[in-house]
């Protein structure tokens, strides 16, 4: 069976398609989120699960802790539960601590939603109000692949129960018919989708272009952007013009003198919001799913991202992206170079935060 897919380019058009599945299920619905609000765009989510559980479906709902913190204690937990809906949560926390920086480490950015185990769902999309007119990218996948993200719900859910997400995430998952599932994880060896990136970047011979939300990449993979650069390969990234948090956009901005002198170039889209992670590389090569070019993605959080080698799906992802640029200005450095000094001061006192953004 050869895997088909359909790309959703806004958090509405994605919740829409979400929803339509969910009414559709027979067996069961899969959700696994990092943000999961119960809020009045995001409402019809709870109720179609608590409305499936009571018809027999087999509804469970995986939230982390820290980004779904709204509902850990609400009342609408009860009444999920109280349906007949599973849920769980990821690395649970005294609630006081949630705006504690540190509790931003080691959590469970994933963002899956699978129907009968036969329609997958997975991309930037969270289930949050303020989210709802941000450009994002969601992709539903029918084919072999929804299998291994069936697998990878079911490791998760099985690991929060016994205590032992820290050990979950696999090397690799093998590719099937161009399409596969990559996990990273906050453990060094199950980095498999930051090394499959890497390696990419590193082979790259044409072109390599970037949409994420925060650019903190890390430093060794900042330097084989740098390195493809200048033996000509054109290194895009396309960034927000402001992203939902402020601090970050300095941290990122500290990377934009650097980046520029070597050749990358960015581009900062001016509509709203952008919070797509796809990349595409020489035609080749391309990604979608819940990982950031950031250090928190790459390091310390639990991630998945479909890789693909399917000529028209990656097609398809590029077009996207130069669509994005035609939105989008792109900055140059005798332009950087002229912003305030207290931009200046504030990028260069984010140095040492780099590691944990």
């Amino acid at each position: 069976m050869a895997t088909s897919w359909k790309f959703y380019l806004n958090s509405n058009d994605a919740w829409d398609a979400m929803y339509r599945d969910c009414l559709s299920a027979k067996h069961s619905i899969d959700i696994e989120q990092y943000i999961m609000k119960y809020e009045p765009a995001t409402a019809r989510f709870f109720e179609v699960c608590m409305e499936k559980a009571r018809a027999g479906v087999a509804v469970r709902l995986l939230c982390d802790m820290v980004g779904s913190y709204q509902i850990y204690e609400s009342p609408v937990i009860n009444d999920l539960r109280d349906a007949g809906v599973q849920v769980r949560f990821v690395h649970p926390i005294s609630p006081w601590r949630v705006t504690n920086f540190t509790s931003w480490l080691f959590r469970d950015h994933r963002k899956f939603l699978l129907v009968d185990g036969a329609i997958g769902h997975t991309g930037g999309v969270g289930l949050n109000e303020k989210t709802k007119n941000w450009r994002d990218t969601n992709i539903r996948l029918i084919g072999p692949v929804v299998g291994s993200m069936q697998e990878e719900v079911d490791a998760m859910w099985k690991a929060v129960a016994m205590g032992t997400v820290s050990r979950t995430g696999r090397k690799r998952a093998s590719s099937q018919d161009g399409f596969m599932l990559l996990t990273n994880a906050a453990r060094f060896r199950r980095r498999a989708m930051y090394k499959n990136m890497s390696r990419t970047i590193k082979q790259a011979k044409r072109f390599a272009y970037f949409t994420t939300p925060y650019f903190i990449p890390p430093i060794r993979l900042f330097r084989k952007l740098v390195k493809a650069a200048r033996r000509g390969v054109d290194v895009r990234i396309l960034v927000p013009l402001s992203s939902d948090i402020g601090i970050v956009d300095y941290v990122s901005q500290s990377f934009f003198t650097l980046a520029l002198k070597s050749g990358i170039r960015l581009y900062r889209y001016q509509p709203d919001m952008i919070h797509s992670k796809t990349a595409v590389i020489d035609d080749a090569w391309a990604t979608i799913g819940s990982m950031n070019l950031n250090n928190q993605s790459f390091k310390y959080s639990y991630e998945a991202n479909i890789v693909t080698t399917d000529s028209a799906c990656i097609a398809e992802l590029k077009e996207q992206f130069l669509t994005d640029l035609d939105h989008a200005q792109e900055l140059h450095l005798e332009t950087w170079e002229q912003r305030s000094l207290l931009s200046k001061f504030l990028e260069f006192f984010t140095w040492p935060l780099h590691g944990f953004f």
